[in-house]
């Protein structure tokens, strides 16, 4: 939904009463998911690289400012940082606005199984699990198993991504 100056609207509170509903009840919401999960995580893969080369730039910079006498404070402080930032990133998207970018660029968005918008804690459990999951890859073949095309993360999260767009048209605002 967009305002009068044509700022998008993002939903707030529950968009489904009880549990999420059927793919045979409303086909939108999961159209395309798995291949749109995917790209998504690709989109998202390829900006924190951008931010962890920044860092690790940012980093060797200081390094040389201070002709190597901060190196043992900098680059430890570097390395802490890069690895705290995807999940500071997934855990801050998810939580303040339901998406991540590559999310919002390929019209999903993540809502607890009840159909609300997640907190910030259950949006970081859930980036936790999502960056523990690459540890067993195999993990990511769930989707192609449940009808609401669910990864273990997840499930053990109790959250659930749908298309933005059918969110959207269900609440009248397509």
């Amino acid at each position: 939904m967009t305002d009068g100056r044509g700022v998008t609207l993002r939903l707030r509170g529950a968009v489904w009463e009880g549990e999420a509903p059927s793919p045979l009840d409303n086909p939108a919401l999961y159209d395309e998911i798995i291949r749109r999960r995917v790209l998504a995580a690709a989109i998202d893969f390829l900006l924190l690289l951008a931010a962890s080369g920044a860092l690790w730039l940012a980093a060797a910079v200081l390094t040389g400012m201070t002709l190597g006498l901060f190196a043992p404070i900098i680059w430890p402080l570097q390395v802490l940082a890069a690895s705290l930032l995807p999940t500071a990133y997934y855990t801050w998207m998810i939580g303040s606005g339901g998406a991540t970018a590559g999310m919002y660029f390929l019209d999903l968005e993540v809502r607890t199984y009840g159909g609300e918008r997640l907190d910030f804690i259950q949006a970081f459990v859930r980036s936790a699990l999502f960056l523990i999951s690459f540890s067993l890859p195999i993990v990511f073949l769930l989707p192609a198993f449940n009808e609401r095309k669910r990864c273990a993360h997840d499930y053990l999260s109790g959250s659930l991504v749908v298309r933005s767009s059918a969110v959207r048209a269900s609440q009248g605002f397509a």
